[in-house]
């Protein structure tokens, strides 16, 4: 129950905070602040008695997850800023993005545009959802072209 209050109070401060923000662009800007707030919640709560912990990435992931889902027509640019912003998730924020229904080529272009160094990875989890790998190349060097 804790750890639900806590992401409750997350989500008030992402949505209410997102003004105070110094980035200019609105899409890192709330990523910028969804990691903040995920970061100070984990350190604020420490494992419960049965040893869960309160997971910072598992949080940004549920935010790019409602990001995606409450902005439709912005999730492109939802996606590439919560890769640009917590470059470190990035494994769980493109899974997370195939999860909610992005096509899988597209995704591996817009991956590989924010954060080429994920390139390899994008394309492992893209086959491993079942596509194409020569396309998912095809993906992979699309957005080697974008940078």
């Amino acid at each position: 129950m804790k750890h639900a209050i806590s992401v409750i109070t997350a989500c008030c401060s992402l949505w209410c905070g997102i003004a105070q923000s110094s980035d200019s662009n609105p899409y890192n800007a709330y990523f910028t602040n969804a990691k903040n707030q995920c970061e100070k919640l984990a350190e604020a709560n420490p494992p419960d008695a049965e040893g869960n912990m309160f997971s910072a990435e598992k949080c940004y992931t549920w935010q790019s997850q409602v990001a995606y889902h409450d902005n439709p027509k912005a999730r492109d640019q939802y996606f590439v800023a919560a890769l640009s912003v917590a470059p470190e998730y990035s494994e769980q924020t493109f899974d997370t993005a195939l999860s909610a229904g992005f096509d899988t080529y597209k995704a591996v272009t817009l991956a590989t545009t924010a954060y080429p160094r994920g390139e390899a990875t994008f394309a492992q989890l893209a086959i491993a959802h079942g596509a194409d790998p020569s396309q998912v190349t095809q993906a992979t060097a699309a957005g080697r072209k974008k940078k």
